[in-house]
């Protein structure tokens, strides 16, 4: 521990750096300050974006009988849970993993309980909670095997920290065994509560996206990262096809990034913070304004999920999946493993293995219509089978309260 903690103390003035250049309106809680006090609410700290959404049916169950405080490590997790839930929660930026930060945010937010989702381990966070007696659990776990093999270089010291935690939820049982293979336990195979997913599509925004794609029929491509946008507009160029190409990077910072790419490539697009309609000519739409992915998914006929045609892992499929749509992927799935597993066999979504075969798709889908409504129906079904975690995760916290 104290290794990790004069490792990191090393690299902190990077991390003020990096967050000043990102947010600099989240460095103060970052630094432990700025935080109201609190009298034992319920805390869920996720990442980003993705971590909030999946985390929604299991706050709203705590919010039925506790105050929730939910922290975040970036901006645009922070906005997300600001417009869900307003005022009906409190929100923060989870602090710098060293312990006087952490036991600043401790000794305000005094929390019962911190729940920590899916692959946070913070060792200085949860040394400083155990040492005050606060549960600390981590749910919807997930371990890979990049992941698993690079804990094990440091498996004495991961240990000691996982180990601290009062139990580990687990997705399923590649996860699990690979915990277990650590040398964790207290984990237990709780299902995933991405499946619990409730999709809600806002009206109004659903309104824009429709007033600026103009009746066309769209291909999403969601959550892009470097060097990935690339790969789809050179496969497009070669692959035209009528359907409007909707490009949303996983990350804002690159918008202009992404914009310049088909500035260089001369393609005909429009951006979403224009708003004004796309014409028929138009071949390219950047959706360059947060918070709009459902809506974009569920309007359109197919979804790539991206961070797959690079060695990214890939991303969550199962937003496209609730809402119906034909969802494809690349190869580099590997962040999802158990779960890419189970939708090939279950024929439930498309994996390919280089985006040209994305526009073949896209230009067969209503010559094989049968074939893809088949795919659509079988992912709903498998969906639907795996649903149950969040009450799982639920019945397991509320037991460490009696």
């Amino acid at each position: 521990m104290l290794l990790y903690s004069l490792i990191y103390s090393l690299l902190l003035p990077i991390f003020i750096i990096r967050t000043i250049i990102k947010d600099k309106n989240s460095l103060r809680q970052k630094l432990g300050f700025g935080y109201k006090k609190h009298n034992l609410p319920i805390h869920i700290h996720c990442v980003s974006v993705g971590e909030f959404n999946a985390s929604i049916p299991l706050i709203d169950k705590f919010l039925e009988f506790n105050q929730v405080v939910i922290t975040t490590t970036t901006k645009t997790g922070a906005k997300a849970c600001k417009n869900h839930y307003k005022n009906k929660v409190s929100h923060y930026y989870f602090p710098f993993d060293l312990q006087f930060f952490c036991k600043r945010f401790i000794k305000n937010i005094n929390p019962a309980i911190s729940i920590i989702l899916e692959t946070e381990i913070w060792p200085n966070f949860i040394a400083v909670n155990k040492k005050h007696n606060i549960k600390t659990v981590l749910i919807n776990a997930r371990l890979s095997d990049k992941s698993y093999n690079g804990y094990k270089k440091f498996q004495k010291f991961t240990i000691n920290t996982l180990n601290k935690l009062d139990f580990i939820a687990t997705q399923d049982k590649f996860s699990d065994d690979n915990f277990k293979k650590l040398g964790v336990k207290n984990s237990t195979i709780c299902g995933n509560i991405k499946f619990d997913i409730k999709v809600k599509i806002d009206s109004n925004k659903l309104n824009i996206i429709n007033s600026i794609i103009n009746k066309r029929a769209i291909v999403v491509c969601g959550s892009t990262h470097k060097n990935e946008e690339k790969i789809l507009v050179d496969s497009y160029q070669k692959n035209p096809c009528n359907s409007l190409l909707v490009l949303i990077p996983r990350h804002p910072n690159r918008f202009k990034e992404v914009e310049n790419l088909l500035i260089k490539k001369n393609v005909n697009y429009i951006k979403q913070s224009d708003n004004s309609p796309c014409s028929a000519k138009t071949q390219i739409l950047l959706a360059d304004s947060m918070g709009f992915v459902i809506e974009y998914y569920s309007r359109c006929d197919a979804a790539f999920i991206g961070g797959s045609l690079v060695a990214t892992g890939g991303h969550n499929m199962l937003e496209s999946i609730a809402l119906k749509k034909l969802t494809i992927s690349g190869k580099w799935t590997f962040n999802f493993k158990h779960l890419v597993q189970n939708l090939t066999k279950s024929k439930s979504y498309i994996c390919i293995d280089n985006s040209d075969e994305l526009f073949d798709i896209i230009k067969n889908i209503e010559k094989d219509k049968e074939f893809y409504q088949e795919t659509i129906s079988n992912s709903f079904t498998f969906l639907t089978s795996n649903t149950g975690a969040t009450e799982n995760i639920f019945k397991k916290i509320i037991k460490l309260f009696n």
